[in-house]
């Protein structure tokens, strides 16, 4: 089994913090969830204790620090992991990390990593139904959420976004068929972020859906570009340009937006 992203059943929370507790004691820097008492059998909760025990110590390490979760599958039920750190602290998964077997609300949550954490998405939702995100904080050195390809009916109320690089639908168009249908994000705020609302689409891509859009009730503070709809969105600059996006976007609506721009 190679080396992938913490994978839950119907959400991927991709952690790359800059943790902060404890003293570490390899001399390595290598923080083995297994040695914390992780059974990883898929069954026994293995986040209170093992997990967050590793965290703990990785983050007050004195040298640089990896939290280790090896290969096999491993149930983890409410994890915590806070920053900064002593030291750069790195979360490597080969195994399997999965949340309850139907996790569709996700409620008063916060996830905090520095500004300056690239590729730091604080909640990104991919290939899932009916997912509902609240009452939440989430700060990172990228999407505060990000919306992959396959979800469909998603809810995101009361979150308060910064910083970051706000709420984002996309990239779309990368690979075959990639659809988005049903978005409502109402109620939020974002503070000193890059981007505010963004929806993301390649050009010369396959043919796809984005559709059924709600942005409503949104506030915006110092945030540089409040709304973005970007269909040549190319992230290394390697893009066809000429060729527009097949991502048919429709049925987006953009309603009680305020505040002030940084731009």
């Amino acid at each position: 089994m190679g080396l992938r992203f913490i994978n839950f059943p119907t959400i991927c929370f991709i952690f790359l913090l800059s943790f902060k507790v404890v003293n570490g004691d390899p001399a390595d820097g290598v923080f083995n969830v297994k040695d914390f008492g992780a059974l990883a059998n898929g069954k026994n909760d293995d986040a209170k204790v093992a997990f967050l025990s590793a965290s703990t110590k990785a983050c007050i390490s004195n040298i640089a620090a990896k939290v280790l979760v090896p290969e096999g599958t491993y149930l983890v039920s409410l994890a915590k992991f806070q920053g900064p750190c002593k030291a750069p602290t790195v979360f490597e998964v080969h195994g399997v990390v999965n949340a309850l077997p139907r996790l569709e609300l996700i409620k008063s949550i916060k996830i905090s990593a520095p500004a300056e954490n690239l590729n730091t998405d604080g909640i990104h939702i991919g290939n899932s139904n009916g997912i509902e995100i609240s009452s939440s904080v989430i700060g990172t050195g990228d999407d505060c959420v990000s919306l992959g390809q396959g979800s469909k009916n998603i809810n995101i109320f009361d979150v308060f976004c910064g910083p970051a690089h706000g709420i984002s639908v996309g990239s779309l168009g990368k690979t075959l068929n990639d659809e988005m249908v049903g978005l409502t994000v109402r109620n939020c705020t974002f503070t000193g972020t890059d981007n505010g609302v963004r929806i993301k689409t390649w050009p010369d891509c396959a043919d796809g859906i984005a559709s059924d859009f709600v942005f409503d009730d949104i506030v915006m503070n110092n945030v540089q570009n409040p709304i973005v709809t970007d269909q040549q969105y190319c992230a290394h600059n390697k893009c066809n340009l000429k060729v527009p996006s097949r991502i048919k976007a429709s049925n987006v609506s953009f309603k009680r937006i305020r505040g002030i721009s940084a731009s």
